[in-house]
């Protein structure tokens, strides 16, 4: 299947295979045998996969196959050890390996990055970005490399993942305020992509080892602290919707998503606090 990933062009003959690839990867035992996955060949095909210009149903099958990939803690455990010195004990340091593993790594951070950026406001599209979240929660949620790459991996222009974020969650919000007219399914997988933003982001601020860095990293720049006072602050407080939405989304949007908005907001507030004494 990886051959055929890296031979053809073709969209749907693509489809096909990472769709195979996804049934094999998910009928291994994640501790048992999934590690004889985690080949070279087949992060090159994921790169393939995930590539500027891929149909969304594509990326979205990819994501969900490196989830499964990463699921393993053995390609885990490996996937983490090109960002780290020496026997992997030290700090993150994405400049340390130049070897052709890390180069394509960096390519899927980078291709994870554009599926996370807000371009668009079709359902298909926040599916694929909201399974990229959880796929960058998940990775986070692996220990010491995860969250220091998740918070300090640089990408292209400058821009780290807590930017990207903040960014297209801004971008949601203008599209929304915008879209008088907004289906109830794209209400539903905006407010569903919403939610595991604000979950992915109060774990990090509430790490009992990694707070202060991601508060940090929320904060560093007046751009970033702008965008994350903003967030917090329209997200907390409860939104008149002018459109038909299902009584459950609706519910999670006024309930839950303000609550979870609510709680980042304090800890960013007293983190700025604090900071300015």
């Amino acid at each position: 299947m990886c051959e055929i990933v890296m031979i053809h062009d073709v969209e749907h003959i693509r489809l096909e295979a990472v769709s195979v690839m996804n049934l094999i990867v998910a009928r291994s035992n994640a501790y048992l045998e999934r590690d004889k996955y985690g080949t070279d060949i087949l992060f090159q095909s994921i790169v393939k996969l995930l590539k500027k210009g891929a149909r969304l149903h594509v990326k979205k099958k990819t994501v969900h196959l490196l989830h499964m990939l990463l699921n393993c803690p053995r390609v885990m455990a490996s996937f983490c050890s090109c960002f780290m010195e020496g026997d992997g004990s030290g700090m993150v340091d994405i400049n340390s390996n130049e070897s052709s593993t890390f180069s394509v790594i960096s390519v899927i951070f980078e291709s994870l990055a554009e599926c996370i950026a807000c371009t668009g406001s079709n359902a298909e599209e926040l599916q694929l970005r909201k399974h990229t979240i959880i796929l960058l929660a998940f990775f986070a949620s692996s220990g010491k490399c995860g969250v220091e790459i998740l918070l300090n991996y640089g990408l292209p222009k400058g821009k780290d993942f807590p930017a990207i974020i903040l960014q297209s969650l801004v971008c949601d919000l203008d599209l929304e305020e915008s879209d008088t007219a907004q289906q109830p399914e794209v209400f539903k997988e905006r407010t569903l992509l919403i939610r595991e933003v604000l979950i992915l982001l109060n774990r990090l601020v509430s790490h009992p080892k990694y707070s202060s860095h991601a508060l940090r990293a929320l904060t560093n720049s007046r751009e970033k602290a702008t965008l994350t006072v903003d967030v917090t602050s329209r997200l907390s407080s409860k939104r008149t919707f002018f459109w038909q939405d299902v009584s459950m989304t609706r519910q999670i949007r006024e309930s839950e998503i303000i609550d979870l908005a609510q709680v980042l907001r304090r800890r960013v507030f007293t983190f700025l606090g604090g900071s300015n004494q």
